[in-house]
């Protein structure tokens, strides 16, 4: 295997999944904007500063469990952001 390695074209369930994330980024953007636009701004702030060490820990967590690594620079990034 050279770098870089030659392109390849997705399959139907790659492209399948794909859709699927897409749609649910997508979903997800509209509700999370939905829900900053109704709530007051303390509330909007507070809930913004939470989703960055949720996604940090959600990272973490499915790099190890889809991985079996240990991800020693996610466990770097939640230590500093404290």
């Amino acid at each position: 295997m050279g770098y870089p390695d030659k392109v390849v074209v997705p399959g139907s369930f790659d492209c399948g999944m794909l859709c699927i994330i897409i749609l649910s980024s997508f979903f997800g953007q509209m509700l999370l904007n939905h829900s900053f636009q109704i709530q007051n701004a303390a509330k909007g702030s507070s809930i913004n500063c939470t989703q960055v060490y949720m996604s940090a820990i959600n990272s973490l967590v499915s790099a190890l469990l889809l991985t079996g690594n240990r991800v020693t620079m996610q466990l770097q990034v939640l230590h500093a952001a404290r």
